[in-house]
């Protein structure tokens, strides 16, 4: 019986692909490392209640990722650019 070849990446010319871009950012620059931390973990990140974070999951504004049988994660990347906003006066003082 043949053996499956493993899976690698294509070859073009000789290397291999580079890895994708963050579809995020217009400069091409490589998609940061995801900081998964709990929900627990999350809501002291953002000095909020659990529950809160657990309605940011619920109505999609988070994604949230389950890690085996019963845990939760959330990327704080992610959670970051869609939580925190700049107050246009604190922006304009710095």
């Amino acid at each position: 019986m043949p053996r499956n070849p493993s899976p690698r990446p294509a070859r073009v010319n000789g290397t291999t692909p580079r890895p994708a871009r963050y579809p995020h950012h217009g400069d091409g620059s490589e998609r940061p490392a995801r900081r998964y931390a709990s929900i627990k973990a999350t809501a002291e990140f953002f000095d909020v209640d659990q529950a809160t974070v657990r309605r940011w999951i619920a109505s999609g504004m988070v994604t949230g990722y389950r890690v085996g049988v019963g845990s939760v994660k959330v990327d704080l990347n992610e959670a970051e650019d869609r939580i925190v906003q700049v107050i246009p006066a604190a922006a304009a003082k710095s």
